[in-house]
């Protein structure tokens, strides 16, 4: 089996080519790719309006002292970020998820979200992302991972 490390490292390599700095044309951040609503999941960023429900990066702003920029800039901060997304996911995914390939689940969850990944899981659905990758195919691709 290999690392977590080893999987952190894939999935960065997958999802920006190793850049830390990358913005993609969808407006996801960094190494991981991560959408301001899922940073606000993980403190990083807040609603401008607490009633609001969209899911749109211009619905959030970064919470102090943080910026666009500085998370682009620190790749401690974007590891770190990945490592509590990961044990989010995980716990999550333990509410329905009862096979062994935590690794595939878990990249498949990233790259789709909890929701449509158990649409996926449970039903067999082709869930995609806004690039037509799968979660099949992440499912597929970070198999045989350590995950803490």
């Amino acid at each position: 089996m290999k690392s977590y490390e080893e999987f952190r490292k894939a999935i960065g390599q997958r999802e920006s080519s190793d850049n830390y700095a990358c913005k993609n044309q969808f407006g996801f951040l960094g190494r991981y790719q991560f959408g301001m609503a899922r940073l606000c999941d993980l403190g990083l960023t807040h609603r401008k309006d607490p009633e609001s429900h969209s899911c749109e990066n211009d619905a959030f702003e970064w919470n102090d002292p943080l910026s666009e920029q500085n998370y682009l800039e620190h790749p401690k901060l974007q590891d770190h970020t990945f490592d509590l997304h990961v044990a989010d996911l995980k716990r999550q995914l333990r509410r329905f998820y009862h096979d062994d390939n935590w690794s595939g689940a878990i990249a498949a969850s990233h790259l789709v979200g909890v929701n449509d990944y158990r649409k996926y899981y449970e039903t067999g659905e082709k869930v995609a992302d806004a690039n037509g990758v799968t979660a099949a195919d992440y499912e597929r691709e970070f198999t045989g991972y350590e995950i803490p």
